[in-house]
């Protein structure tokens, strides 16, 4: 939301600067192409791609990973962090899951999945994300 709303924004004030600076429509036209063209195109795209790549950077919001976060050798360990799951889940405003084919035979996805589902105060709370969709995201920018 935020690299589409910040490259429409560019772009119409790529618009007002380009008309203020002609004068009338009229005389927009006589502007080289080049610099209509940077202006109107190239200027929103850099935008888009600045804000979809390094948007996270002015987001205050921090995430919680719990493959990362989870000690996966140490069995103890792992049982006394997966017993504070529901503070965490129930902390948060919203849950991304990026899912694979084996995300739903790991037990405490099931249960991190459940917890949010009983906490959750909106539908939009869970976002379920097939691994691929961001792979094939980015593919789609560079091809």
């Amino acid at each position: 939301n935020l690299s589409i709303t910040s490259s429409v924004v560019t772009w119409g004030l790529a618009v007002v600067i380009l008309l203020l600076e002609a004068g009338s429509i009229e005389d927009v036209r006589q502007r080289p192409p080049a610099l209509r063209f940077s202006l109107v195109y190239g200027l929103p795209v850099a935008v888009f791609f600045a804000t979809y790549l390094f948007g996270h950077l002015w987001d205050s919001r921090t995430f919680w990973l719990d493959q990362l976060c989870v000690d996966q050798t140490n069995s103890e360990m792992k049982s006394h962090t997966l017993g504070a799951i529901p503070a965490f889940v129930a902390q948060s405003n919203q849950m991304l899951a990026l899912w694979d084919d084996t995300y739903f035979q790991r037990l405490w996805c099931n249960y991190e999945l459940a917890v949010r589902a009983k906490v959750s105060a909106t539908a939009h709370a869970i976002q379920l994300v097939p691994t691929w969709m961001p792979l094939w995201a980015l593919s789609s920018f560079v091809f």
